[in-house]
C-alpha cells in the first residue's frame, strides 16, 4: 500500500512518495496543512533500510522545506539562511535532565541561537494522557508550565501549546500576507497558458456544420499568411519570427541568386580564357575533362524532409570547370567536325560545343528545382502548425499530405529526362 512494503526480489521499502491526507474539519479547526516529514538519516538499517531510502528521504524533506511559501517547525539553516521562515519547537521538557534545564531557557529566550520568529517549549502528553481529552492533555501543560520549577520563570508566550497556536497563527497569517501577491501572480499566469491552451483548440466541431467552419478557418488563415509570405509582407504576423526559412520569398530569392552564381561560375566544363594565354590540352578527350580529379560543387543546398525524398533528387556533385585551355578545346572540336564545307564551319559545331559546355546544367537545375520543392514543402508543414490547434489535428492533416505526396510521386518525380 502507498508504495511501502515488499518489492520485487525480497527487498522491503520503508519510505515512499505517496501522500497520506488526514482531514480535520470543524468550526474550531484553523485552516492550515500539517506536513509530517520522515527525519533524515545517513546510516541504513538491515532488513528495514537501504541507500535508495536515504535519498528518497532526503529529497522528500527538501523538497517540502525549499517551498517558500511553507513555515518549517524545524531548524534548517542552509534552507532558510535568514531564519524567517523557522519557528524553533523543543517538546518534552519534562525529560530534561537535572541541572540542564536552564541550558534549555536559555535558548527559549534567545540567548543561544537565536531565530526571527523565536522558540517554543511543549509538553507531550504521557502515557496516562493517550486516552484522555484534549482539554485534559492542555490542563496538564498548563500545569505544569504554571507550577513546574524552573520552567514556571519562562514567559507564558513561549511555552504551551495554546500560545504556540496564537503564534503559529501570527506566523501564518503575515506569511501569507506576504506571499498572497505571488500566489495571486502564479494563478493569474496559470489562467492566462489554461485560457490560451484553450483558445487553441478551437471552436468545438461535435457536429458537420461546427467541423465545415472550423476547416475553413484553417484554410482561410493559410490563405491569408501564404498570401503574406508570397508578397513578403512579414510584419503583418508574428509567423515570419519564427524562423528565418519561413519567410518564402526571402529564402526563394537567396536559392535563386545562389543558383545563378553556380551556374556562372561553375555550369560549364572549360572557364573561357580572361588573358592572352590558352594553354594547351592536345588531344585530351571530353569526358576527361568533365570526370577528372578536380574538386566538386554540391548541387543541393537544403536538407529534404524525409516525406518528400520520393519526389525530389538527390545531390550530385558537379566538378568545378577547367582554369585553362578552351581555345585548344574549340580547335579540336572544329577538327573532330569537319565536313565538306568550303572555308567555314560544320552546323553541327555549336550544337556540339554546347552540349559539351552545358552538361553541368541538369545536375545544376535539378538540385536547384528539388531546393525549391523542399522549402515550399518546409513553409507548409510550419504554417500548418501554426494554424492548427492540436497536434492531434495537425496529425490528421500531415497524415494526409503524406498520403497524396506517395500517390502522386510516381507520375509527378522531377523529369529526368535531358
Amino acid at each position: 500500500m502507498m508504495g511501502i512494503g515488499t518489492r520485487q526480489g525480497g527487498i522491503v521499502s520503508a519510505f515512499s512518495n505517496d501522500v497520506l491526507v488526514l482531514e480535520i474539519t470543524g468550526p474550531t479547526q484553523e485552516h492550515f496543512s500539517v506536513i509530517d516529514v520522515p527525519g533524515t538519516f545517513k546510516g541504513t538499517t538491515h532488513g528495514l533500510t537501504t541507500k535508495e531510502d536515504i535519498s528518497l528521504v532526503d529529497n522528500m524533506v527538501k523538497g517540502y522545506m525549499a517551498n517558500p511559501r511553507s513555515v518549517m517547525l524545524v531548524v534548517v539553516p542552509y534552507l532558510d539562511p535568514d531564519g524567517d521562515r523557522t519557528l524553533g519547537v523543543l517538546t518534552k521538557p519534562d525529560l530534561v535532565d537535572e541541572g540542564a534545564e536552564y541550558d534549555v531557557i536559555r535558548l527559549v529566550e534567545g540567548k543561544r541561537h537565536c531565530l526571527q520568529l523565536g522558540w517554543r517549549v511543549l509538553r507531550n502528553p504521557g502515557q496516562a494522557c493517550n486516552d484522555g481529552s484534549s482539554a485534559m492533555r492542555n490542563r496538564v501543560e498548563k500545569d505544569f508550565f504554571d507550577y513546574k520549577q524552573p520552567w514556571n520563570l519562562v514567559e507564558k508566550e513561549k511555552v504551551g501549546i495554546e500560545s504556540w497556536r496564537e503564534r503559529l497563527q501570527t506566523i501564518l497569517a503575515t506569511h501569507i500576507q506576504h506571499e498572497f501577491p505571488k500566489v495571486e501572480r502564479d494563478i493569474g499566469l496559470k489562467l492566462k497558458r489554461a485560457q490560451n491552451a484553450l483558445k487553441a483548440l478551437g471552436p468545438r466541431r461535435l457536429t458537420t456544420s461546427e467541423q465545415a467552419r472550423f476547416l475553413m478557418d484553417i484554410s482561410l488563415r493559410f490563405r491569408d499568411i501564404a498570401t503574406s509570405a508570397i508578397q513578403a509582407r512579414y510584419m503583418e504576423t508574428d509567423f515570419f519570427n519564427k524562423a528565418i526559412s519561413l519567410k518564402l520569398v526571402t529564402v526563394m530569392f537567396n536559392r535563386g541568386e545562389k543558383f545563378a552564381n553556380d551556374m556562372a561560375e561553375f555550369a560549364h566544363a572549360l572557364n573561357f580564357n580572361t588573358s592572352h594565354h590558352t594553354g594547351d590540352i592536345g588531344d585530351l578527350d571530353v569526358d576527361c575533362l568533365v570526370f577528372s580529379d578536380l574538386e566538386t560543387v554540391p548541387t543541393r543546398h537544403v536538407t529534404d524532409p524525409e516525406e518528400i525524398r520520393d519526389v525530389t533528387e538527390e545531390n550530385d556533385p558537379i566538378p568545378q570547370p577547367y582554369r585553362q585551355g578552351i581555345l585548344s578545346w574549340l580547335k579540336r572540336v572544329h577538327r573532330d567536325s569537319r565536313g565538306f564545307e568550303l572555308g567555314t564551319s560544320h552546323s553541327s559545331l555549336l550544337l556540339v560545343t554546347m552540349r559539351e559546355q552545358a552538361e553541368k546544367w541538369r545536375s545544376l537545375a535539378m538540385g536547384y528545382i528539388s531546393d525549391v520543392i523542399a522549402l515550399i514543402h518546409s513553409f507548409i508543414i510550419g504554417l500548418f502548425k501554426h494554424i492548427v490547434p492540436s497536434d492531434n489535428v495537425l496529425e490528421k492533416f500531415n497524415s494526409g499530405t503524406q498520403g497524396k505526396i506517395s500517390r502522386s510521386a510516381g507520375t509527378h518525380k522531377i523529369s529526368t529526362q535531358s
